[in-house]
């Protein structure tokens, strides 16, 4: 299997490529093509270079996403009417998300941040409580996670206002 740097991946233009059903099992190879073999640089990547965060979420961003591909406008808008009614009643979606993550942290070391909270290898309840924390309150005043994953020279995002994952 060929394995690619990030940048490498990136020239080959695979921009805004969206992973749309999240019933496709994630396997040990899944992320293999984003692997690096300095886990050091993602290290101080997390806990020293913020700058080198904020260059990794202006590259190529795979959604894992609630809908199968992109939906298409219509007249009446419906779309945003049925994002709203999933966002305020997202639990189903919510507990997706979390065992979709848990289990890809069965495979993979997670440097995560989650509001003032920063760890490696949270203990899985704790990392549970803060997926699960991530969507609580009111729509658009939820929090959210970043997780770092050192052998793959990637990144995720869970946003709690998204309906979505965010991989880059």
């Amino acid at each position: 299997m060929n394995t690619f740097t990030l940048k490498e991946l990136f020239e080959k233009g695979e921009r805004m490529h969206h992973i749309t059903n999240t019933a496709y099992p994630l396997r040990p190879t899944s992320l293999l093509r984003y692997k690096i073999k300095d886990a050091e640089e993602i290290r101080n990547l997390l806990k020293n270079d913020i700058s080198k965060i904020d260059e990794l979420l202006e590259k190529p961003c795979y959604l894992i996403d609630i809908f199968p591909y992109t939906v298409p406008e219509t007249a009446d808008r419906r779309y945003f009417r049925v994002e709203e009614y999933f966002q305020k009643n997202r639990k189903e979606w919510n507990e997706k998300f979390c065992r979709l993550l848990l289990k890809l942290y069965c495979y993979y070391d997670f440097w995560c941040s989650c509001g003032e909270e920063l760890a490696e290898n949270p203990e899985p309840d704790v990392f549970a409580q803060w997926i699960r924390h991530c969507f609580e309150g009111d729509w658009k005043e939820r929090d959210y996670i970043n997780i770092i994953l050192p052998a793959c020279n990637a990144m995720v995002i869970l946003n709690g206002d998204d309906l979505y994952i965010s991989v880059y």
